[in-house]
């Protein structure tokens, strides 16, 4: 580059090489800004671009490990122990559980540990314990033979059994009954399930990765789980931490959520604008990676030219008080009681349940476990405004 133009010189290519239409066999030739370089099927165009557009439109590569899923981000180190500890256990057929709160990836890493695993090209079954029918739980985990119950009007096979060679993931495992775990646990010790209305064993060979939300040590306090599954399942136990605990990834998971949905939409240019990115870092994300990409899909669908700004985003991430992090409210219960202290997290958790239901009263009692009639009252107490 000679400042206003290219030096160009073919070095004997069989085509040659065309500038502006001209041929060049031997000699060196200016190209200058504006004309087009043709080199067989290739042309490249000479255009001066500032060193700020340079920088604006280098690729940023999304950091990610080896072998990883598409859209798997892992730029926090916490989350790279996660992963890394995953990688270990897929060369194994260990039983994994996978905790952490509701929406930070914990199918991706089941799923990931699958596709890290010699399992890889069987079946990967998810099961949503929390939505299983109790009275079908068994049913639907096991199988059933025809007869066993009415409706049965033929033999079923179960996940357990579709999932055999390969891994059955069962997300929310803390949902299950006492009896369904315990037929579990018998299929996790014989390595086979025994189908509703059948005293036959069919032999299974899957690996089982649970998850769940809850606190399975305390559910096992309160009788609500078995202790000898707790025991069997969790052999190799990961915690993904929450959205908020890694900020660096916020912003990497916005824009590759800004790309995957943006591409049907007929953006190849996704960006997020400063006052969007400072917003998504700013806001507390009670339900995690999944809610950043609910609000980026929200996002895509309302910008006109595939740029993300802040009025895109939901509306229910503007209000203040969601976009406070717990932590700071309890800044100022330093030196405050125990009970203080609860109640400052009794609140930020009624409000996280609120805002996730977008006002729904009764859906948000039901996430927080508790009857509505106490909800009324917490909100009454507290002075949460809708």
């Amino acid at each position: 580059w000679e400042g206003s133009h290219l030096l160009v010189e073919d070095l004997g290519s069989r085509n040659g090489t065309l500038i502006g239409g001209e041929s060049l066999r031997s000699a060196r030739r200016a190209a200058r800004v504006g004309e087009t370089i043709r080199l067989a099927s290739a042309e490249i165009t000479i255009a001066l671009v500032s060193p700020q557009t340079a920088r604006d439109e280098t690729p940023k590569r999304v950091p990610s490990l080896d072998g990883a899923l598409p859209g798997v981000v892992v730029a926090d180190p916490s989350l790279a122990r996660v992963f890394g500890f995953a990688r270990r256990v897929a060369r194994t057929t260990t039983t994994a559980l996978i905790l952490g709160e509701t929406g930070v990836g914990k199918e991706v890493v089941a799923q990931q540990i699958h596709a890290w695993s010699a399992r890889s090209p069987q079946g990967f079954i998810r099961v949503n314990c929390a939505a299983l029918p109790e009275s079908l739980a068994e049913s639907e985990l096991f199988g059933h033979e025809r007869g066993a119950f009415t409706g049965a009007d033929k033999r079923k096979i179960g996940f357990a059994e579709a999932a055999n060679g390969g891994t059955l993931f069962l997300d929310e495992i803390g949902e299950l009954t006492l009896p369904v775990q315990g037929k579990l646990l018998s299929m996790l010790e014989n390595r086979a399930v025994v189908r509703v209305g059948s005293t036959s064993e069919t032999p299974v060979d899957v690996r089982v990765i649970a998850a769940t939300h809850r606190d399975l040590a305390q559910h096992v306090a309160d009788g609500r789980f078995r202790e000898d599954l707790y025991y069997r399942i969790g052999v190799a136990v990961m915690r993904v931490p929450p959205l908020r605990s890694r900020p660096q990834e916020i912003g990497l998971l916005a824009r590759v959520f800004a790309e995957r949905f943006g591409r049907p939409l007929g953006y190849l240019d996704t960006r997020i604008d400063a006052d969007a990115a400072a917003l998504l870092a700013s806001y507390h994300w009670p339900g995690n990676v999944r809610e950043l990409r609910n609000a980026i899909e929200h996002a895509m669908l309302l910008t006109e030219d595939g740029t993300v700004r802040k009025e895109h985003l939901p509306e229910t991430m503007l209000q203040p008080a969601l976009r406070a992090e717990p932590k700071a409210a309890h800044a100022s219960t330093r030196g405050a009681g125990v009970k203080e202290q609860l109640a400052e997290v009794e609140q930020a958790a009624i409000i996280d349940a609120l805002r996730l239901d977008a006002g729904n009263r009764t859906r948000a009692a039901r996430r927080l476990g508790i009857s509505l009639r106490s909800l009324l009252y917490k909100i009454e107490k507290y002075r949460i405004s809708d």
